[in-house]
């Protein structure tokens, strides 16, 4: 869903989105770094919002837990696949900008930062497409 932004907030948040943006096709490597360090990810219910649930605010929707039982998710396998790796860049950008999908495999395969096993794995994102698998590699630094 899309809600209206503050007119106050709106001019920070774009210059901070396009900072991110640019950052991201300046430096590739980024997106490779997340997801090698991204665990497995369960794929996501759908959650009943808490507005139609006849609850009278969203504090009361949540139980709040003291801070020390919060902890870090696990780190990844360091495992990832270039098809993810194009998923999470394109999240980054408008759905009708351009991208060379070609050459921004090209582009991850160049940081050196890729080494390919001889494994398949499904895509992240893409976990309800069964057909969806492609070529794993192991991120080094």
């Amino acid at each position: 869903g899309q809600y209206p932004l503050d007119a106050n907030i709106q001019p920070g948040l774009l210059t901070a989105l396009n900072t991110m943006r640019s950052q991201v096709q300046r430096h590739p490597e980024i997106v490779l770094r997340y997801l090698a360090d991204m665990s497995t990810m369960p794929i996501a219910e759908a959650e009943t919002a808490w507005w139609q649930e006849g609850i009278q605010s969203p504090e009361e929707s949540k139980q709040t837990l003291p801070l020390n039982t919060i902890k870090e998710p696990p780190v990844g396998d360091r495992i990832l696949t270039l098809a993810e790796a194009v998923l999470l860049y394109r999240a980054f950008f408008p759905p009708d900008e351009q991208i060379d999908l070609s050459n921004l495999r090209r582009r991850f395969l160049a940081t050196n930062t890729l080494e390919p096993i001889d494994e398949e794995r499904p895509v992240r994102g893409r976990e309800l497409d069964w057909r969806r698998v492609s070529r794993a590699y192991r991120y080094v630094e």
